[in-house]
């Protein structure tokens, strides 16, 4: 059997199911905002971690890179309200040159982490740059 189908039809299957329980948190709550530790013990155990892993698929998609979004996933999340995507952050950063080069400058660093770690969980205090977990915690809360 195809590896690459299969890993295809899971994906979507979590996605999914994920957006559903998305759906109900937010009819039930009125936003999208899962907090940390939300539903520990139950089937949205999982949704806190999944809404900040599908800001990150959308991040890469505006910068064109490799990702597991799509212009559909994103008009389904954009519709439910869900903050971040729909919005690029770049452009919400970039209304001068200086601030468009800062803020270039600051995602190379954060390329670079996440070519060394494989992700982009920068702690707050990272050595040998402690004002990158600054920059992208701010963009997170943004």
């Amino acid at each position: 059997p195809d590896r690459t189908h299969s890993s295809i039809i899971d994906n979507d299957y979590v996605w999914n199911r994920n957006q559903a329980l998305l759906t109900m948190f937010q009819s039930r709550f009125g936003h999208c905002n899962v907090p940390e530790g939300y539903g520990v013990g139950t089937e949205y155990e999982d949704l806190h971690s999944w809404c900040q892993e599908q800001n990150v698929e959308y991040q890469k998609m505006c910068c064109g890179e490799p990702t597991t979004m799509t212009p559909t996933r994103k008009d389904i999340l954009v519709n439910l309200g869900f903050a971040g995507v729909g919005e690029n952050i770049r452009k919400k950063r970039t209304s001068s040159k200086s601030a468009r080069s800062a803020w270039t400058k600051w995602m190379e660093k954060l390329t670079d982490y996440r070519n060394e770690h494989g992700n982009v969980d920068v702690p707050l205090k990272y050595e040998p740059c402690p004002s990158l977990g600054t920059f992208v915690n701010r963009q997170r809360s943004e």
